[in-house]
Formats: C-alpha cells, sequence, structure tokens
C-alpha cells in the first residue's frame, strides 16, 4: 500500500490541477482552425444562416419580402481569430436555387466546390459567397444586418 504524503506526492499532487487547467483552456480557446468562433445562430433581414460545430453550415437567404433566393450548404474550415477579428475558409456542398435571377455575371451565384472566405468583424459575420451579412447575440452594430 503506497501512503501519499507531502513528501511523495511530486508530480502525481499536480495531475488534478493540470487536468482542470487543460479543460479549461479548451472551452475558453477553441483549437486552431475549429469553426467554434464561427459556429452558432446567424441572422439578418429575411435570412439566416446556421453553423454547427462540426462545421457544416446551412443557410437560406429570401429576396427581402416573400421569395426565397437560394438555399445554400457549406463546409467551414481553417478558421482563425475570434468573434472580434476572425477568418475561415467556405466551401459549397450543396447549394438550392429558388430564383436565379438575383444573381448576374458581375455577382454569379455560388457552385458545389467554390470556396471563399468568411469573416468576423466586431460580431458580425461577412459571408464571402453571397455577399451577406448576418448578426448573432454579440453583435454590436445590429443595423448592418437589414430591418
Amino acid at each position: 500500500m503506497v501512503e501519499h504524503t507531502a513528501e511523495n506526492r511530486g508530480v502525481a499532487g499536480s495531475i488534478p490541477a493540470l487536468a482542470i487547467f487543460l479543460v479549461a483552456t479548451a472551452i475558453v480557446s477553441p483549437p486552431q482552425g475549429s469553426a467554434a468562433p464561427f459556429g452558432g445562430a446567424w441572422w439578418g433581414h429575411t435570412r439566416q444562416l446556421v453553423i454547427a460545430r462540426d462545421g457544416v453550415a446551412k443557410e437560406h437567404i429570401d429576396d427581402g419580402c416573400c421569395i426565397p433566393v437560394i438555399v445554400l450548404d457549406f463546409r467551414v474550415s481553417r478558421a482563425h481569430g475570434t468573434w472580434r477579428d476572425g477568418r475561415a475558409l467556405a466551401t459549397v456542398i450543396r447549394v438550392r436555387y429558388r430564383s436565379k435571377q438575383y444573381f448576374t455575371r458581375s455577382h454569379p451565384a455560388p457552385h458545389v466546390g467554390e470556396t471563399r472566405t468568411i469573416r468576423l468583424k466586431r460580431g458580425l459575420l461577412l459571408e464571402g459567397l453571397t455577399g451577406a451579412v448576418y448578426c448573432n447575440g454579440r453583435t454590436k452594430t445590429p443595423g448592418r444586418c437589414g430591418a
């Protein structure tokens, strides 16, 4: 039987403290490349975006009133930064056009396999595939997200 005393604790005595530190660090600082800063529900006037923890995003955009324009699924990867200033890649994995008339030669519709940058700026998500701007609960300037 081993007796645990102040003299023989050494490294073993610090293991619980190390474990607590590692768990707390993992919660506060997502791993580099994690989609965590981008995750959750985002919204704007007649548009919504949900990014799951695994980085799969589902986006739905209407025309500003009543006509669905596009439903887009993309994967968020290579994320870095924070909700105040972050970047990631968004790669289209599925697209359903509801009304292609909203896209032009100078503003083409996204297509499967296309990759663009998405950004976080002071709580706004700037989505580079469609050009949409989104807000969430941390957004300091919700007026940028529409009516």
